[in-house]
């Protein structure tokens, strides 16, 4: 879902501003979660989570391009930080209350899931300011060229393949270490196990990157 949803949004974002994309992200994946927490068989599980999927991700490209529009570029880094941070932030502290509240029923999860979605979406409806995308290249060219863009881009290409290789490795904790777990009884921590992930980023995250600042990006990527 995911992989469908990112490329797509992101060239909507160019398009029409990442105000609307964002709130409207937002909203669809409240829906997407009540309507996961509906289904009851494989197959609509597996429809419904591809849905959460394309909808939970159509707010990342936007929110990426927001903060790079209203931030100057030596201060681009800390922001990215900080925001890195406050999800993790939040990460952490649902890790930590999902198995409790799953134990109650998995309708409550996916209800505070669609319900916290439509208070962001309040939020930066009220709160953010669009930056107007007037004169812009979305202005100058079609969609498909802002969809297809990025593919003539070869740096930007090889940081698409870091970053597979990256999500790959990440996302064993996911399905591999979940399901080790549930066969050695071990499920119920699995939670606050993920929730040490988000915790270390909350408590390092702010000094490694006044640390990192100074350094070139690309050897801090190595690193």
């Amino acid at each position: 879902g995911g992989i469908v949803g990112g490329p797509l949004v992101g060239a909507l974002a160019d398009r029409f501003g990442r105000k609307p994309v964002l709130v409207g992200g937002l909203l669809s994946t409240a829906s997407a979660f009540l309507v996961l927490a509906q289904m009851a068989t494989l197959p609509t599980i597996a429809a419904a989570t591809l849905l959460v999927g394309f909808c939970s991700n159509l707010g990342r490209p936007a929110m990426t391009a927001a903060i790079a529009d209203v931030v100057p570029e030596q201060h681009r880094r800390r922001a990215f930080g900080l925001h890195y941070w406050a999800l993790n932030l939040g990460f952490a502290f649902a890790a930590a209350l999902a198995a409790g509240l799953a134990r109650v029923g998995p309708a409550v999860v996916f209800g505070l899931d669609a319900l916290t979605s439509v208070l962001a979406a309040l939020l930066l409806l009220v709160a953010m300011r669009d930056v107007p995308r007037g004169g812009s290249a979305a202005e100058r060219h079609g969609f498909a060229a802002l969809l297809s863009g990025p593919a003539r881009d070869g740096v930007m290409l090889l940081m698409v393949a870091v970053g597979l290789m990256n999500a790959m490795m990440f996302h064993q904790a996911s399905v591999v270490l979940a399901a080790e777990m549930r066969v050695d009884g071990l499920d119920g921590l699995y939670g606050p196990l993920l929730a040490i992930n988000g915790v270390l980023i909350v408590l390092l995250q702010p000094t490694l990157t006044q640390v990192t600042e100074r350094v070139r990006a690309s050897r801090v990527l190595a690193l």
